[in-house]
């Protein structure tokens, strides 16, 4: 496979240009944990084979008369029963198996450790539980970590130096405290704007919106890969690529960092501005508590109903999928309302909908009209 350019760098030396021989030596010290806890253990495979299997390609890091008792030291470093050994993945919840997985790549002793995503696909609880995993191992066996997530709340507790990438490139860098306190390139200002915040009081914060669409990485924009998307663009910006600055302990590749408001210039929105012009455009400013639930929970169904005609085809001897084109269209207050007698005032799906049920029925929108209600007549 071909690069477009760059180097990694590993004590000194750059890996892509190792040979075959290079590279497999090379993985004995580098070794990955992966983003799906599911697609990333052999189902056929019992855990002990799973991590006795880096010693196969490695014998000499685990003599096979020591290997039992490493496997089960190896479970146990984890947080993992030793006599789960004989068990296999499916018999593991996503945590446990994301566990597995990082003692198969603590088996081959590595001193780096590449998590891919390693916790985006758990629950928030769980996510918790292996990050803490991760930062006791790391003080325990003096291993570093390149943490690849999206997730910023988890890279701020778990990093020690952050990078910020767009198309590809390092727009910043810098120890978390300074970059999430104080970012100096526009890119980082609008994606820190973007973080939901846990407080009421705050819900009417104004973010930043970046404008446009992001571009192709492989034929990225000249200049400044994110001036299509930066309102403090100028001419210099558009024709030449942005140095790297240097301003306090962060670094920036921004021809003006450092040097103007990155937020006062970008596009700014109020939160509560938006959000009553999103529910103008979906028809959901009616008035009245009750009506406005079935109304939300109503468009939840239009937006979702091709994926209920294909899980759930036939409901209480109606078929979703032969429903009249203009009842999923339209967004008024009639067809929301039939949505909802459909979707769940005519199912018993959950006992707990069933008051929500009743007083679903015992509500008729003013506007209901004659060809809406032969929608809700059966086949």
């Amino acid at each position: 496979m071909s690069r477009l350019g760059g180097e990694v760098r590993y004590h000194g030396q750059n890996i892509l240009d190792l040979p075959k021989a290079g590279m497999q030596k090379l993985r004995r010290h580098i070794q990955v944990v992966f983003q799906d806890p599911y697609s990333s253990l052999d189902p056929r495979f019992t855990v002990r084979r799973i991590l006795s299997e880096p010693w196969q390609v490695f014998p000499e890091i685990v003599s096979p008369e020591k290997r039992e008792a490493r496997v089960a030291e190896l479970l146990s470093l984890v947080g993992l029963n030793p006599s789960d050994a004989d068990r296999y993945p499916h018999q593991f919840s996503g945590g446990q198996r994301q566990r597995i997985g990082i003692a198969r790549a603590l088996a081959l002793e590595p001193e780096v450790i590449v998590c891919d995503e390693a916790v985006s696909a758990l629950d928030v609880s769980v996510q918790a539980q292996v990050v803490n995993l991760l930062k006791n191992l790391q003080d325990k066996l003096g291993l570093a970590y390149l943490f690849i997530a999206h997730d910023l709340s988890v890279v701020r507790h778990i990093s020690d130096r952050v990078i910020v990438m767009y198309l590809g490139q390092v727009v910043e860098e810098g120890p978390p405290d300074e970059v999430f306190r104080n970012p100096k390139h526009p890119y980082t200002v609008a994606l820190l704007s973007a973080v939901p915040l846990p407080d009421p009081k705050r819900r009417n914060r104004e973010v930043i919106v970046l404008e446009g669409e992001v571009l192709n990485p492989i034929f990225p924009p000249s200049g400044c890969p994110f001036h299509p998307r930066c309102s403090n663009a100028r001419d210099i910006c558009r024709s030449t690529p942005p140095p790297v600055r240097k301003i306090g302990e962060i670094s920036a590749r921004c021809h003006f960092a450092g040097e103007m408001d990155m937020v006062g210039k970008c596009r700014r929105s109020n939160t509560k501005v938006e959000r009553k012009r999103f529910e103008s455009r979906r028809g959901w400013h009616r008035t009245g508590s009750v009506q406005n639930l079935v109304i939300s929970v109503a468009n939840f169904a239009l937006e979702t109903d091709r994926n209920l005609s294909r899980l759930l085809p036939r409901v209480d001897g109606f078929h979703l999928a032969k429903r009249p084109a203009h009842c999923r269209a339209t967004p008024t207050v009639a067809s929301h309302w039939l949505a909802i007698r459909m979707g769940l005032a005519r199912t018993a799906l959950c006992p707990a909908f069933s008051k929500l049920g009743r007083a679903i029925l015992a509500i008729k929108p003013k506007h209901l009209s004659m060809s809406h209600m032969a929608c809700a007549s059966k086949p």
